[in-house]
């Protein structure tokens, strides 16, 4: 089983897992060049979490930019690590494991959900920004907790800097915990069926 399930193909999500719409799924990505392209959520619930969704943003055309969250719920009285190594998280993600990768600043930020790690790195030339966010109630509330991780690759180039990094970052929200609004020039052009974000 994937640490994060982040890695795992959608087939390998179980069958628990169905798909549902940008509107239906609680999370938001406003990242730079996503407007308008592809989108794919997969929800669903099994033994260990009580809402997992795993989430795929690509551009309208081209490979570049492209963004991948991934949203985790536990039952009650089970708590994500409020300190996970955010460089741990890399590997996690397939679309990593065969490039040659170059890191970056280990940063953080607060976004609308709240406090938030980043890190910035290269992928055989193409640079991205990670994110993990571990919120929710504290320990022994009785109420699980929530953890999102997820990655934006703006494309071929220098790594971003820091600044570009967490203006990114600022873009992920939750509509129940933490919810974002869209740049002032996002547009809400209609994403086409047939594009697909790199695999």
């Amino acid at each position: 089983m994937c640490l994060l399930a982040a890695a795992c193909a959608d087939s390998d999500m179980g069958a628990e897992y169905f798909e549902i719409s940008e509107e239906e799924s609680a999370l938001q990505f406003y990242g730079p060049g996503l407007a308008g392209g592809y989108r794919q959520f997969l929800t669903g619930e099994d033994q260990h979490f009580v809402r997992r969704t795993l989430a795929t943003y690509g551009p309208q055309s081209g490979e570049f930019p492209f963004a991948r969250m991934y949203y985790s719920e536990t039952p009650p009285n089970r708590y994500f690590a409020r300190s996970l190594p955010i460089e741990d998280t890399i590997e996690q993600w397939g679309w990593f494991s065969d490039k040659t990768v170059e890191i970056g600043a280990a940063l953080e930020t607060v976004n609308a959900i709240g406090r938030v790690d980043f890190l910035t790195l290269t992928a055989d030339g193409v640079a991205c920004v990670i994110w993990l966010q571990a919120f929710g109630p504290a320990e022994g509330t009785g109420v699980g907790s929530r953890l999102l991780n997820g990655f934006y690759c703006r494309g071929p180039g220098s790594m971003m800097t820091n600044s570009e990094a967490e203006s990114i970052v600022k873009l992920v929200g939750h509509k129940e915990y933490g919810a974002v609004t869209p740049p002032r020039d996002w547009s809400a052009a209609a994403p086409p069926s047939s594009l697909r974000a790199a695999a």
